[in-house]
């Protein structure tokens, strides 16, 4: 590489640790004009932006660019804490407004340089540091004055109380964390930016349905919300008075979640748990499966319980495997080690199978049932489950080893 970069925060680290300390500043002071020293801070602060985008024209690998912004973006929050930290600890130390000035300045630099990376070098920023903690505390009270506008604008709409509810506590929720990740504030900001602009229209008619489309596109996937989902969708079928009727309606919703239009690579939760589509498609087709079992022989008869499943409802992943399919398939991976299991833990799998999954044809199975099938599976679960795997095998071989032949 004909030219390599360098750490670019050692001046004002060396600022922080020496001159500009609690015990050094009124000395550092009495030596040199504060509007210099701020009008230095600013120049190093612009100096840096300039590296940065000289940076850019110089080609570098991906992984090496990567490197280089994170150990400044965590150079940047080590610096703003510092310097936070000494404005903490200014009543205590008696410092005179100078001082105050001189590391508010730092804080501002600091501010501008993650502001830049944060934007300008979006793709190299790591989401999932820590929010230094001044910025977080500025954030949030004006995260917690935005809440009051979207309250207002809210009740003034005639916004169901349970939605806004929802909406209120998780902003109040953030605004009131200890820290947060940058990935967390940009969420909310982004959340509270839509609603904003949403909510500033007039002349909708239904501002519920606009509501929860908009939480919807921001893949809103807070457990509370899906809740609500749940429940609309369970008291629009529990009022169909036909079992058809039911049926209809949730494939209807099906059909309509399925179209919805959700923005890319955003989510409340985005590591630990599915996206809000995924999780509503997931609820809709275990109550199918709920509504077929359950109407067997009950004519055209409706099933009246989905209001009060949707409360305690759990997603579970549902499997196009019958039970005794799911048994087989289980045995296979524990013979094969794909599962580590140790003496006597095989029901521990049937168990986590039971709780977490579904399959075809029923919405509750149990772990003994699972146990007692998976050694004494019938000729036609046997073919079953080698034509999945001779399907599992060309997939591999057309799809994944010949894009490695590519």
């Amino acid at each position: 590489m004909p030219y390599q970069t360098k750490f670019e925060m050692t001046v004002f680290e060396k600022m922080l640790s020496s001159s500009l300390t609690i015990e050094n500043i009124e000395q550092t002071l009495a030596e040199k004009d504060h509007y210099a020293l701020i009008l230095e801070i600013d120049d190093e602060a612009e100096r840096i932006i300039l590296e940065f985008k000289n940076v850019l024209c110089r080609q570098y690998e991906e992984f090496h660019m990567e490197r280089y912004i994170r150990m400044h973006q965590q150079g940047m929050i080590k610096l703003m804490n510092k310097a936070s930290g000494y404005l903490a600890e200014q009543a205590a130390a008696e410092l005179c407004p100078k001082a105050v000035a001189v590391y508010q300045a730092v804080i501002r630099a600091q501010e501008s340089l993650l502001g830049y990376l944060e934007t300008d070098l979006d793709r190299y920023f790591d989401r999932s540091l820590a929010v230094p903690d001044t910025y977080r505390c500025l954030s949030a009270e004006q995260l917690d004055k935005q809440a009051l506008v979207i309250s207002g604008k809210m009740k003034g709409k005639g916004v169901d109380p349970a939605l806004q509810l929802i909406v209120l506590d998780f902003l109040r929720e953030h605004c009131a964390l200890d820290s947060c990740s940058y990935q967390e504030l940009m969420y909310v900001k982004l959340m509270v930016s839509s609603l904003l602009r949403l909510l500033s229209v007039n002349g909708e008619k239904d501002w519920n349905k606009k509501l929860m489309l908009e939480l919807l596109y921001l893949n809103f996937n807070k457990s509370s919300f899906f809740t609500y989902c749940r429940k609309q969708i369970a008291a629009a079928v529990d009022e169909q008075r036909e079992l058809k009727s039911q049926r209809q309606k949730f494939a209807w919703y099906m059909k309509e979640i399925r179209k919805l239009q959700v923005k890319p690579n955003v989510g409340y939760n985005r590591m630990g748990r599915a996206g809000l589509v995924e999780l509503l498609t997931g609820y809709i087709n275990t109550e199918r499966a709920y509504l077929t079992e359950r109407s067997k022989g009950l004519a055209a008869e409706p099933v009246k319980s989905f209001s009060e499943r949707a409360d305690h409802f759990a997603f579970k992943l549902p499997l196009s495997l019958s039970v005794p399919e799911l048994g087989l398939i289980s045995q296979l991976f524990i013979d094969a080690k794909v599962f580590i299991t140790e003496q006597g833990q095989i029901m521990t799998i049937m168990k986590f199978f039971a709780a977490n999954v579904t399959t075809a044809g029923t919405t509750d199975m149990s772990a003994e049932s699972l146990y007692k099938v998976r050694k004494k599976a019938e000729p036609k679960v046997c073919d079953a489950i080698e034509g999945i795997l001779e399907e599992m095998l060309r997939v591999l071989r057309e799809v994944y080893m010949m894009k490695g032949k590519r």
